[in-house]
């Protein structure tokens, strides 16, 4: 079956300017099946969402469909046909008194152009 996965314009570089990516893998396969397969595609990307344990690094957050995977069944979460998994890079801190707290990268669908390769840049 074939997995969308967004992901946020600051990743977009890692996947050849894509920010939408589609991955091939067995019907019900597992998020870590998704995510090792994105990094076959894409190296330099899948280092930047799983640590060298294999676990999504911390300020990572991975959704299939509108779940947070440390919600569901973490790396072991299947993903069903038709979901949509979302990467969203989180940056913590801020400044006294500026609310502080967790920013997560924009996943909003820009108006964008098309690419040769039918990614959404």
């Amino acid at each position: 079956m074939s997995v969308r996965v967004v992901l946020p314009r600051a990743l977009a570089e890692y996947a050849d300017g894509c920010r939408d990516v589609t991955i091939d893998v067995a019907p019900g396969a597992p998020l870590s099946e998704v995510l090792h397969e994105l990094a076959a595609a894409y190296p330099a990307l899948g280092r930047r969402i799983v640590d060298e344990t294999g676990a999504v690094r911390r300020f990572v957050n991975v959704y299939v469909g509108t779940d947070e995977c440390r919600l569901l069944e973490g790396m072991a979460t299947p993903v069903p046909e038709g979901a949509v998994v979302s990467v969203i890079g989180s940056i913590a801190g801020g400044a006294a008194g500026h609310g502080g707290g967790e920013v997560a990268w924009s996943l909003q669908e820009s108006p964008g152009r098309r690419s040769r390769r039918g990614c959404d840049r």
